[in-house]
């Protein structure tokens, strides 16, 4: 238990001493101050029930010769409490509030060290992620990964990819993220030149550069186009890919991390306005 010194601030605070079941200063601050300067003396922890002087009860404890056998405490119980609407009422208030200054600190938590340099993934359906993309890609060092197709701009200047995405993994500044490539088209390779999609007897594959493959019957005449390029396989063992991201925007219905607390850096369409100014990011 520590030694309390409590003032009813020159009386504008109803404390019942018997019930707090400790002595009531009235001007502890100013005429009482030897009350405090002698307490320091104790063996026991101090605690004083006033903030708006702890800068002057600081300056007294450091000009006292003797050391404290522990930090000094202040809790708030004017402001609180005793200067409320509910003061009459609010003795069990303070005394809950005095016997929590005996608790001790809490222990320090972990810290958790954040750094981004703007490699941001965005996952959903291409009609939404890529214009959205286009948007962003002159800020941040951009990927796509469509998880339903839609035509891709014909210039690369940004990777774009496709397949199903299981949860991501890690935190701002440290995504690792793992799908599989389910299309015969892998968009990393192609160079939407579009001769696959001239070439192809079925209309199966348009602008999106994805085969439809319930349309598809044949096989053979887009391999045949795309054979200097290598981008279409249909019996493809290597179906993984996974890449590192720092930040990552969600735009899918469904969202794999639902969890109310999600990682920092994993953002949804609603936060689209923060990670324009994401680019370079170090807490």
């Amino acid at each position: 238990m520590s030694q309390k010194l409590v003032c009813n601030c020159n009386g504008t605070m109803p404390l019942d001493a018997k019930a707090l079941g400790v002595s009531v200063h009235q001007s502890l601050c100013r005429q009482e101050v030897g009350t405090f300067i002698k307490a320091l003396d104790s063996s026991e922890e101090l605690v004083v029930a006033c903030t708006q002087e702890s800068a002057l009860f600081s300056e007294l404890a450091e000009q006292s010769d003797k050391p404290l056998v522990a930090p000094l405490r202040f809790v708030n119980i004017r402001e609180v409490a005793g200067w409320t609407q509910e003061a009459k009422n609010s003795g069990p208030k303070i005394a809950a509030l005095l016997a929590l200054a005996d608790t001790p600190d809490a222990e320090p938590v972990p810290v958790m060290n954040y750094a981004s340099q703007g490699r941001l993934l965005i996952i959903g359906p291409g009609l939404q992620a890529i214009p959205l993309a286009e948007k962003v890609a002159s800020a941040l060092d951009v990927s796509v990964l469509c998880t339903e197709p839609s035509d891709l701009p014909i210039a690369r200047n940004y990777p774009i990819y496709t397949g199903a995405v299981p949860k991501p993994d890690g935190y701002l500044g440290s995504f690792s993220v793992d799908w599989e490539l389910q299309n015969p088209i892998d968009p990393e390779m192609c160079t939407r030149c579009g001769v696959c999609v001239e070439a192809c007897p079925e209309n199966a594959i348009d602008f999106s550069f994805q085969i439809y493959l319930e349309k598809c019957k044949s096989h053979s005449t887009c391999i045949t186009a795309c054979a200097s390029i290598g981008a279409i396989a249909f019996d493809r063992v290597e179906r993984q890919r996974e890449a590192e991201f720092d930040l990552i925007l969600d735009l899918r219905a469904d969202p794999t991390m639902r969890m109310t607390q999600t990682p920092q850096g994993y953002l949804r369409l609603a936060m689209i306005h923060w990670i324009r100014h994401s680019r370079s990011i170090s807490y």
